[in-house]
């Protein structure tokens, strides 16, 4: 793999999947087999291929290109730098520096990305990263409960109810723990 794409292998033959880095960070760390969602492009005769780890960072490929500007390349590049939630969030809350992060984009780009975004935003989308997550160690734990499949809704509960009482020296691991139990009891 190089930056910014993988070799996907299939059946002795190698494919050249465009992705985000982040992504392509991930996928090398693998050692075996991954799920990859594909997005194909006909681009002058010649057939791109786009990869993603979820169906939902594919949809959000393609409603970043539905912003006029915005084309595969600065896609992935603001994927890269940002997670869906901190889009929405962005969008939510008109923060044009968000996106200015991502290589390739600009002022007005980003301007226009957050009013696509705004339409898109679900009804459900609870904007944890305002609620003012300072620590670090705080997105890292943020990052893991929703990696295990809990909800925004449930990882808010989380930090209203369990992570304010947290002393700043407490490890991480028993921060994890001591949420992961609050959840279960729920």
């Amino acid at each position: 793999s190089g930056s910014g794409f993988v070799v996907l292998e299939v059946n002795n033959v190698g494919y050249h999947v465009f992705c985000s880095e982040k992504q392509r960070m991930l996928w090398s760390k693998e050692s075996s087999e991954i799920v990859i969602f594909i997005s194909t492009r006909f681009v002058n005769e010649q057939i791109n291929l786009y990869g993603f780890n979820s169906r939902e960072d594919r949809e959000m490929f393609f409603v970043l290109q539905s912003v006029q500007g915005v084309g595969p390349k600065m896609a992935l590049s603001i994927l890269s730098s940002l997670t869906k939630d901190e889009m929405y969030s962005a969008a939510k809350n008109g923060k044009v520096s968000a996106f200015l992060v991502a290589s390739g984009v600009g002022k007005k780009i980003a301007e226009k990305i957050i009013i696509e975004l705004k339409n898109k935003i679900p009804s459900d989308f609870i904007d944890i990263d305002n609620e003012k997550i300072e620590l670090e160690e705080d997105k890292d734990l943020s990052s893991a409960l929703k990696n295990l499949g809990y909800s925004s809704n449930d990882v808010k509960d989380v930090f209203e109810n369990v992570v304010k009482d947290f002393d700043d020296s407490l490890p991480f691991s028993d921060k994890m723990r001591l949420s992961l139990k609050y959840l279960s009891g729920k």
